[in-house]
C-alpha cells in the first residue's frame, strides 16, 4: 500500500471533495483523483461513492472502514513527529548518566542543576559505579553519557572526550604553615594512605609517586578517599587526593596541603565517556556534554 495514495484518500474523505482536498495537499485534482484509483485498485473495492459531476462523494461501507484505520494512522504519524521535535529541542526526554563517586559527590551537582533549570522536563537519572562499570554500563545502553576521572578506556566502542584536569593535592594533618615544603627524603619516610589496589585514584597516585620518583616505604590502604582524607586529618600519615576531595578540610584547618619539592604532573583528567557513532548519542546526551565542554570553566 502507497502512504501517499492513503494520505489522498484521507484527505478527500474529510474535506468532503476532490477540489477541497487538492488544495489543502497542494496538489492538482487529477493527481488525487488517481490516488484514490490506485488505492481501490490495490484493495479491489470502492472506497468512494461519486457523484455523476464529479465534485462530492460519499464514502462505501469499506470506505468508511479505511478511513477510520487512515485516521488513526496519521494520528500516530502526527504524535510521532511531535515527540522527535519535542526530543530534538529537549522539552521532553530523558539522560542515563553514569559517573564515579568523586565527580558525582564533588564535580556534578552545579552542572546537574544549571542544566535542569534550563531542560525541566529532561527526566535525569545519575548511576555511581567505578570507571570499568560505567564503560561496561555505557557498551550495553545502560546510560546515555559516562563521566570518570583517571585513564581512557581501551575499548573501541568507547569515545573519550577530555573534560578538564583535576588537580590532585598532597596532604598532611593540620600544621598551621601553609607554606611548608616536604623533601623527597621525607616524602618517603612518611606513612602512605593510599586507595586499595585496582583503584583509579590508587593507579593514578603511584603513577605520580613515580613521575616524582616517590617510593613510600610505609603504605596503609583505605577504602575510600573521604576515609582517607579523615585518617590523614587525624595525623596517621599522609596522602595524595583529588583536591576537591579536601578542599572543605583544608579549609578548616584540619589538613594542610604540603607542596611537593619539583613536583609535576600533579593533575589526573576528567573524562567524558559517549558512543563512537555520534547518531547513537540522544539529543539530551549530547546536549548535556555541550553543556559540560561550555560551563566547565564558569559553574
Amino acid at each position: 500500500m502507497n502512504l501517499n495514495h492513503l494520505r489522498h484518500f484521507y484527505s478527500v474523505a474529510k474535506e468532503g471533495s476532490f477540489s477541497s482536498a487538492s488544495q489543502k495537499l497542494f496538489v492538482s485534482q487529477p493527481a488525487v483523483s488517481k490516488s484514490v484509483s490506485e488505492l481501490e485498485k490495490f484493495f479491489g473495492v470502492s472506497l468512494l461513492s461519486r457523484s455523476t459531476k464529479g465534485r462530492n462523494m460519499r464514502l462505501t461501507p469499506e470506505g468508511r472502514r479505511l478511513f477510520e484505520y487512515a485516521r488513526s494512522l496519521f494520528a500516530i504519524e502526527r504524535t510521532a513527529t511531535d515527540d522527535m521535535q519535542a526530543l530534538k529541542q529537549l522539552h521532553d526526554g530523558v539522560l542515563r548518566l553514569g559517573t564515579t563517586a568523586t565527580i558525582a559527590n564533588y564535580w556534578l551537582a552545579p552542572y546537574i542543576k544549571h542544566f535542569k533549570s534550563l531542560y525541566p522536563n529532561i527526566l535525569l537519572s545519575v548511576q555511581v559505579a567505578s570507571a570499568t562499570v560505567i564503560g561496561d554500563a555505557l557498551i550495553d545502553y545502560e546510560i546515555d553519557l559516562g563521566i570518570i576521572e583517571g585513564e581512557e578506556p581501551s575499548s573501541p566502542l568507547i569515545k573519550t572526550v577530555q573534560w578538564f584536569d583535576e588537580d590532585m593535592a598532597f596532604i598532611t594533618a593540620y600544621t598551621g604553615d601553609k607554606s611548608t615544603i616536604m623533601t623527597k627524603s621525607e616524602q618517603q619516610k612518611s606513612v602512605w594512605l593510599l586507595r586499595e589496589h585496582g583503584s583509579m585514584t590508587r593507579d593514578l597516585v603511584e603513577r605520580i609517586l613515580s613521575d616524582n620518583q616517590i617510593k613510600p616505604h610505609k603504605i596503609i590502604e583505605i577504602g575510600s578517599n573521604e576515609a582517607i582524607a579523615r585518617h590523614v586529618a587525624a595525623g596517621l600519615g599522609v596522602s595524595l587526593l583529588p583536591k576537591a576531595t579536601v578542599a572543605d578540610l583544608i579549609q578548616l584547618n584540619a589538613l594542610t596541603e604540603i607542596k611537593l619539592k619539583n613536583a609535576k604532573n600533579m593533575h589526573r583528567p576528567l573524562l567524558i565517556l559517549n558512543h563512537p557513532d555520534d547518531n547513537l548519542q540522544s539529543f539530551a546526551a549530547s546536549a548535556f556534554q555541550t553543556f559540560l565542554l561550555q560551563k566547565n570553566t564558569t559553574i
